[in-house]
């Protein structure tokens, strides 16, 4: 039986100037997350920081320009520091699933990144992942907010920090309806064609036309 101790820090700023339909203002987090290792009990022993950039500016009239970046990175005190399976970084889909996973559209849940021993859900150590989306709202009121996008975004899972690879993103774009009815939060629809292949899908030269359905933080 593994036990986990962990403390977590986040430090963030958001000037944002409207939290659902953002026009201009940014987001910024970083989020520290140290377990067992030399400062706390317990046999888990790791640490991971996951760095988040998000902002928005206006093109013309209303429509908005969004682009947000991420890095996330997990490391080990030692070779022989276990982790449990679910701290490593999961990539692909809606992000909406037991197990904590990075959004990617265009792509399947889960489906990004390298088979480790004992798993069969393609993970890894390192992160990185960008989005580029053109929105347009469709209403502002405050009662029902609907806004149209169109997006560019790719991101990867490395075993490594030295295999990360610019070069080497999933690449994907579609077009997207947000919602946002205040009984219910926001909802995100989304219709994505993923262009490159992935190691659980072999033989396949892209990922096709995919459905995502998202809501809460998912669908930011």
């Amino acid at each position: 039986v593994a036990d986990e101790f962990s403390i977590i820090q986040v430090i963030s700023r958001n000037s944002l100037d409207n939290p659902i339909f953002a026009r201009r203002g940014s987001d910024v987090s970083l989020t520290a997350q140290i377990s067992g290792g030399p400062f706390l009990p317990g046999s888990v022993d790791f640490y991971k920081f996951i760095f988040k950039n998000q902002w928005f500016t206006p093109i013309v009239g209303n429509l908005v320009f969004m682009f947000n970046s991420e890095f996330g990175y997990l490391g080990r005190f030692s070779e022989s520091d276990f982790v449990f399976p679910q701290n490593f970084f999961f990539m692909g889909g809606s992000g909406i699933s037991f197990i904590p996973t990075i959004p990617l559209r265009g792509y399947l849940d889960q489906s990004i990144g390298n088979f480790e021993p004992g798993l069969n859900i393609p993970t890894g150590n390192v992160y990185t992942k960008f989005t580029a989306e053109i929105r347009y709202p469709i209403s502002l009121n405050p009662q029902a907010t609907v806004f149209a996008l169109l997006f560019a975004e790719g991101g990867n899972v490395w075993r490594r920090f030295g295999d990360v690879n610019l070069a080497d993103l999933k690449r994907s774009a579609g077009i997207g309806l947000r919602l946002f009815l205040p009984i219910i939060g926001l909802v995100g629809l989304d219709y994505g064609f993923g262009f490159d292949p992935v190691i659980s899908r072999p033989g396949q030269a892209n990922q096709g036309w995919n459905f995502i359905f998202t809501f809460g933080q998912f669908a930011r």
